[in-house]
């Protein structure tokens, strides 16, 4: 018993799996290619096209939620089969399942979306997204079917990772004025996730960000947020193109929400520039891998022109770089000015990663930061003298 995760290994997945496994249950969670690094978790190999595979692992691990983030826009046996292949299985074994959709199940036609909208697809993704849909809802009337919009983290979604390529030259293209979505947190969206598996709530669900934004609206809010130049992403119209698709889709979510504590915050909130000084740093079950630099950003804002100009460099984030040639030289620079405030502010964050399950982080900390530091060296006594404890022990380990 406990919570199988397919697709647990995604951008998503991998959320709902960390949310998951500190509220207490087992959780399982799978993989197509390489399994996440995240600890204390059952990691499982499946392709979802296999029925029978689907059907012997759920059979086998016999999970009481069984939530299911796994999608590949290209493929629909993936999709769509996957998605029916995951509700029969769920189904023999009496999970309760939450299946995630997508806003591409509309036309864009009508503008606004809410629960009762019957699905118009116009792209192969939105009909296999739709078909999916349709099988749950016949195989387990009484499971979840949670639509959502495009996500975004702390950096690492594709919209993010693109806005940063456009900004540092390193890919073409524009940002749309006039393509309109809906998007949400991921951390807001994977706590709705399994707040909705906990409920007797079923059917159809609408689970996105409060603010309807263009994907140019939200790349330079997530340019402001990371320090980039705002100025550089280019523009364009999605009319006219001929690209398939949607123009605009604002789903509603009023119905959603009111069944809802986790609160859908909208672009505008969660991409909100921080104020330099009252960013603290995020818990250490926040501070995965691909979170150690945004969270460093956003309590240490003076570090974003260092960002601006690592991705214009690399073209995206690198993080074991960022810290040892970045975060490290401007440490040291702070601590020998004095400035104890911002010192601390960047050693909090580093304190609270080694506290982080997630064996990757701690070795980010140690290996590009401790290390690149040389606490061995008696001109750093002084300076490590100042760390927290976690810190300390690093350094001791490290001389």
């Amino acid at each position: 018993m406990g919570i199988l995760v397919v697709g647990g290994s995604g951008f998503l997945g991998q959320e709902v799996v960390r949310r998951a496994r500190d509220a207490g249950p087992r959780v399982v969670a799978t993989f197509h290619s390489r399994a996440s690094p995240i600890a204390r978790v059952d990691w499982q190999r499946l392709d979802i096209r296999d029925r029978d595979g689907v059907t012997a692992l759920v059979a086998r691990t016999r999970p009481a939620v069984l939530i299911n983030t796994a999608f590949d826009q290209a493929d629909w046996a993936t999709t769509a089969d996957g998605g029916m292949h995951v509700a029969a299985a769920a189904v023999a074994v009496g999970a309760r399942l939450v299946h995630v959709s997508s806003d591409a199940v509309f036309s864009g036609r009508a503008g606004r979306y809410d629960e009762t909208s019957p699905p118009d697809p116009t792209t192969p993704y939105g009909a296999a997204k739709a078909a999916a849909e349709t099988a749950i809802k016949g195989l387990d009337p009484a499971a979840v079917i949670a639509r959502t919009s495009l996500i975004i983290g702390y950096g690492e979604s594709r919209h993010e990772r693109y806005v940063h390529a456009l900004a540092a030259g390193a890919t073409t293209g524009v940002l749309f004025t006039d393509d309109v979505r809906c998007p949400v947190h991921v951390t807001d969206l994977a706590s709705a996730l399994l707040e909705l598996a906990g409920s007797r709530h079923s059917g159809v669900h609408h689970v996105a960000g409060a603010d309807a934004v263009s994907r140019h609206e939200l790349g330079v809010r997530i340019a402001r947020r990371d320090g980039l130049d705002e100025a550089s992403l280019p523009t364009g119209l999605r009319a006219g193109t001929g690209l398939p698709g949607a123009a605009e889709i604002r789903l509603d979510c009023a119905m959603t929400q009111s069944r809802l504590t986790t609160r859908l915050r909208g672009a505008r909130e969660f991409l909100a520039t921080t104020p330099a000084g009252s960013a603290g740093p995020r818990g250490a079950d926040d501070l995965s891998y691909s979170r150690i630099v945004p969270s460093l950003v956003a309590a240490v804002p003076e570090l974003r022109p260092a960002l601006a100009a690592h991705v214009r460099d690399n073209g995206e984030v690198l993080q074991h770089v960022f810290v040892g040639c970045a975060v490290v030289p401007f440490v040291l620079a702070a601590w020998r000015a004095g400035d104890a405030a911002v010192v601390g502010r960047c050693l909090a964050v580093l304190e609270a990663a080694l506290a982080c399950p997630d064996g990757l982080t701690r070795e980010l900390v140690s290996v590009s930061f401790v290390e690149q530091v040389g606490p061995w060296e008696p001109a750093m006594r002084p300076f490590v003298d100042t760390w927290p404890p976690a810190l300390a022990r690093e350094a001791r380990l490290s001389a």
